[in-house]
């Protein structure tokens, strides 16, 4: 019984744990954006899309930035179905990123 039990809290801290890479993922970006966007001459976030900062010498960083939130971004999704599994929208809402109705 003691194995079913730690097993489930295992579980449940990956899930949480997934959860909460999903929720970092946008933070994440936007701040090593900024980050950039301060240390970048000539670049003005008014003018230009944070994806513009990929290009030049360190562009490296932003492409790093890209791949560490959507990999974040798809953690959090599989968290997600692991919440919603077997309820309504269990299958599509984490595919498409949405919420399901109540």
């Amino acid at each position: 019984m003691n194995d079913n039990v730690s097993t489930a809290g295992a579980a449940n801290r990956l899930t949480e744990n997934l959860l909460r890479c999903g929720i970092a993922a946008g933070p994440l970006y936007v701040i090593v954006g900024l980050a950039q966007v301060a240390t970048r001459e000539g670049f003005d976030v008014r003018r230009h899309a944070l994806s513009l900062l990929r290009n030049g010498d360190l562009g490296w960083i932003q492409i790093l930035n890209f791949l560490a939130s959507g990999f974040l971004v798809i953690a959090g999704a599989m968290g997600l179905r692991k919440v919603l599994r077997g309820s309504r929208g269990g299958t599509w809402a984490p595919l498409l990123g949405i919420a399901p109705c109540a």
